[in-house]
């Protein structure tokens, strides 16, 4: 079961018989109650489930840094291994769009966002607020298509 600890501003995975273990430090609890909601929520679906569920991004990001947290990926891996199977996996990525491989794509594009994932814990960031700063500096941009490619305005 996940649960708010400390002030509501960190969440925590809560077992029988263990230490509780921290999954998340959020800003404010009412981040930290969205998280132990959509955590709960995966766990619950997890056990009673016969088919797959796709839950939002947020709990799968959390599970990931588990993961890797598991396997010591995070203090105890590289940035630049991460780097070289980023590309890796980019080349898989690239190998599926030419052929037109739609499994492949998505199976590329999943290791490409775990890899980043990782990459970003090992550099004390989150896949999150990555995104919500590249997208912020998107976000006003203007161009035109080209030949099937944005081509942004000076």
């Amino acid at each position: 079961m996940y649960a708010f600890t400390r002030q509501g501003t960190i969440v925590a995975h809560e077992q029988k018989g263990r230490e509780p273990e921290v999954i998340a430090m959020c800003s404010n609890e009412t981040t930290a109650a969205l998280i132990v909601d959509m955590a709960n929520t995966y766990e619950r679906n997890a056990r009673t489930a016969d088919t797959h569920t796709l839950y939002s991004l947020d709990v799968y990001v959390l599970r990931i840094r588990q993961w890797a947290a598991d396997r010591n990926l995070i203090e105890g891996a590289t940035s630049q291994a991460q780097t070289v199977k980023l590309f890796e996996e980019g080349g898989e990525v690239a190998h599926a769009v030419a052929r037109g491989d739609r499994d492949g794509l998505k199976d590329g594009i999943g290791d490409m966002v775990i890899v980043l994932t990782i990459l970003a814990a090992q550099n004390g960031l989150t896949l999150e607020e990555c995104v919500a700063a590249a997208y912020d500096e998107i976000k006003d941009r203007t161009g035109r298509m080209v030949d099937g490619i944005f081509v942004r305005d000076a």
